[in-house]
């Protein structure tokens, strides 16, 4: 074929930028954290010792401690809960219920007048996070050509770098309000939390679902009806690129389900198969070094400080 179908229709184009929201709320959620511990007004409303007060060790350490940590566990039952439901109810489904789980996570944090209602927040936001990251790029990915795919999911690593640099000027600029005790400090920028989120909620209804996922679950005429619209150019009037990849994905899909039937259900398969447990284990390695660097630490325990 050539470059016969390496166009990228506008409508596509739109779709990944908008799907990119999601990456972003990513990066401000992870990272808004890291200037919320630096804001005096944090302290103050919650009655926590500051550094070097009385009481730092062993009331203000917990209770930052606490926020990652709730954080987390709130991501990892995301990520845990999306492996099924992802299949289950289709990547547009999940998309809207990590920007849900998002925007109300940040909604508590931003409004919470007690601590314990602080870390619930950190929690049902982690929870959507955990979602989105997921779900964000796995929907880019199945929404892209071959001949684009990195370019398009790429805006997946873009975007959440894009949330991370947001979070931190806006933490920032927040820092030198008025009355540094008070608490449009702290409270605005979690609040901003929410709006990515909900841009992307309010859009969603429009968002074409999956191809891969319709044809998996029989829905073939939407499936073939997307990919055209998808992969719709000038030079292809007769939509060849978008027929020939209906049928390599519904004939993908067949095989999949032939080799999967052999060992009774996919995680079987994963732990069986020569094939599958290598990319298992380089998609495992390649997160996990990620993370290992410890990029996590840095962002959520940075402290704006003055001098």
């Amino acid at each position: 074929m050539g470059t016969f179908g390496s166009q990228t229709s506008t409508y596509n184009r739109l779709v990944t930028i908008f799907v990119a929201v999601g990456s972003m709320t990513y990066g401000y959620c992870s990272s808004i954290i890291s200037s919320t511990i630096g804001q005096p007004g944090w302290f103050t409303y919650f009655n926590l010792p500051q550094e070097g007060e009385p009481g730092y060790a062993s009331i203000t350490t917990p209770a930052i401690s606490t926020a990652n940590g709730v954080f987390s566990a709130g991501g990892a039952v995301g990520t845990l809960f999306i492996m099924w439901s992802c299949d289950y109810f289709g990547r547009k489904f999940n998309i809207q219920l990590g920007a849900f789980f998002s925007m109300f996570g940040g909604a508590l944090q931003g409004g919470s007048n007690s601590l314990k209602m602080f870390q619930a927040g950190r929690f049902v936001c982690g929870l959507g996070i955990g979602i989105l990251v997921t779900v964000c790029p796995m929907y880019l990915s199945e929404m892209s050509s071959a001949f684009r795919r990195g370019w398009l999911v790429g805006h997946h690593a873009i975007f959440l770098v894009f949330g991370y640099m947001l979070a931190g000027w806006v933490g920032y600029a927040c820092y030198f309000a008025e009355n540094k005790i008070g608490t449009f400090g702290w409270r605005f920028p979690l609040c901003l939390q929410c709006l990515p989120p909900l841009i992307l909620l309010l859009g969603s209804p429009w968002l074409p679902r999956s191809p891969r996922w319709l044809i998996s679950k029989g829905k073939h005429e939407e499936a073939r009806l997307v990919l055209e619209r998808l992969r719709k150019s000038p030079d292809d009037p007769n939509n060849l690129v978008a027929k020939e990849e209906y049928f390599q994905t519904a004939e993908q899909i067949r095989l999949e389900g032939e080799r999967l039937s052999a060992y009774g259900n996919v995680w079987n398969a994963v732990l069986k198969k020569k094939s599958y447990r290598k990319r298992m284990a380089i998609g495992f390695l390649t997160q996990w070094g990620a993370e290992f660097g410890g990029p996590l630490i840095i962002v959520s325990s940075s402290l704006l400080r003055s001098t």
